[in-house]
């Protein structure tokens, strides 16, 4: 812009075709239509200028309506009409020296433009999953399926949610569907032999892969915390069968669970401590549902000394999304996860070598890269 003032010339000053596009934008607010030199076109360069000037404090202002329409809940439903194109002009125009504006903005857009897109194609995809469990579930000996469970094992959405809801409700979908979480856990690994079956009322899935040249053989189950003593009797039954290298998934329905992590983490801890086998298995993963923090809670306990200590490094993860995201990367730090959206991991580490090497670790799931498109393409 400092060059076009020189001459007003957009030809002389060899200026290139995308600043004469925004050139002509912009004089359009003032009425002016052509870029031949007149008083007019002088008269709103020069408040083009003078705008320039005072963008500094044109900049609260700007991030105070961005805010209320991010956060505000009397916000309009839906986006009026050409704000899209002006925050795409605004995102382009603040990234460099107002950055954070420019992700205000890309916020803003998100709310109003992508996000109900992507609700839109969530709510299609798990009402096709639905839709699939009552079919399984109904239809054990189908013949097609292995093929509509190797269906759900590929949905792209997260299934682990709607597990706990089944759970809860004692639905007759939680047989078939914790086998599909089961395999979605473990795709990254070869799961072998695998055997969906109840046992005294409660669904089982067993199966066994190599890890690190290791045969580890693996017990997933559902349970209420309510019934933890019985069901982890029956559970201790089911893994003596194959108990080398053992490694149990526990999914837990509990109605009021303790608002503290911590708390939840040490009534585990203890009430799995009953479990024979708990001393000597690889480790024990339970993902409770229930309360009003989070949909759902990960713990993850290992043996330590005879007695289990849970892995707090990887609370909220399951260790098998930990292998996804290669966390063993980070063996040479300390640290501790931070609070973060779902699909999002963040890490507050410090070097174990070297104290004042601390970093910020941010690693998230990207579940799904379908385009998504609006009406208009």
């Amino acid at each position: 812009f400092h060059t076009y003032l020189h001459t007003l010339d957009v030809e002389l000053e060899g200026l290139p075709e995308s600043f004469t596009t925004r050139l002509s934008r912009a004089l359009r607010h003032y009425d002016v239509t052509d870029l031949e030199r007149t008083a007019e076109l002088e008269e709103a360069v020069y408040r083009l200028f003078l705008a320039q000037q005072r963008m500094d404090n044109q900049v609260p202002v700007i991030a105070a309506l961005l805010d209320r329409w991010l956060n505000d809940g009397n916000a309009p439903g839906r986006a009026p009409s050409g704000l899209g194109e002006v925050l795409d002009r605004l995102i382009i125009a603040t990234q460099v020296r107002y950055p954070v504006i420019g992700n205000v903005a890309r916020n803003v857009r998100f709310r109003f433009f992508d996000e109900p897109q992507i609700r839109k194609a969530r709510e299609q995809v798990y009402d096709g999953v639905r839709g699939s469990l009552e079919y399984l579930a109904e239809r054990p000996d189908a013949a097609d399926f292995q093929e509509r469970l190797e269906a759900l094992v590929a949905t792209p959405q997260s299934l682990t949610e709607l597990l706990g809801q089944r759970i809860a409700r004692k639905s007759n979908t939680v047989g078939p569907l914790l086998e599909v979480v089961t395999r979605r856990y473990y795709d990254i690994r070869t799961l072998e032999d695998v055997t969906s079956f109840d046992r005294d009322g409660r669904r089982f899935v067993t199966g066994n892969f190599d890890l690190r040249g290791e045969r580890l053989n693996l017990v997933s189950a559902v349970a209420d915390h309510a019934e933890l003593p019985g069901a982890l009797d029956e559970i201790s039954a089911v893994a003596a069968v194959n108990p080398e290298n053992l490694v149990l998934d526990l999914y837990l329905s509990w109605t009021a669970p303790p608002a503290d992590p911590d708390t939840m983490s040490d009534d585990l801890r203890k009430a799995l401590a009953s479990l024979p086998l708990a001393a000597t298995c690889r480790r024990v993963t339970v993902s409770v549902f229930g309360g009003t923090d989070v949909d759902v809670r990960k713990f993850t306990f290992r043996p330590d000394a005879g007695v289990l200590a849970e892995e707090t490094l990887i609370r909220d993860m399951h260790p098998l999304t930990g292998q996804r995201l290669d966390l063993w990367r980070l063996k040479n730090f300390d640290g501790t996860r931070l609070p973060a959206v779902a699909d999002t991991f963040l890490f507050n580490l410090v070097s174990r070598d070297n104290p004042t090497d601390e970093r910020l670790i941010a690693l998230a799931e990207i579940r799904d890269i379908t385009p998504v498109r609006n009406e208009d393409g």
